[in-house]
C-alpha cells in the first residue's frame, strides 16, 4: 500500500487501476499476452486501510 499511495501521489491522480496478465490464444502475430483489469484502488480505499492500521 506504501507503493501505492506514493505512485497516487506523485502522479496526482486519486484512483489506480489494477491488472493482471492474460495470455492470449492462439498468439500467432502480435502480442502474447494483453492485461486484463481486476480492479480499482482508490484514495479512498488507502484512508480506510490507513485507519484500520
Amino acid at each position: 500500500m506504501e507503493e501505492v499511495s506514493e505512485l497516487m501521489h506523485r502522479e496526482s491522480v486519486h484512483r489506480l487501476f489494477v491488472c493482471v496478465e492474460e495470455e492470449i490464444k492462439p498468439a500467432r502475430i502480435g502480442p502474447k499476452y494483453r492485461l486484463k483489469p481486476a480492479g480499482v484502488i482508490t484514495a479512498s480505499d488507502l484512508v480506510k486501510y490507513l485507519a484500520r492500521s
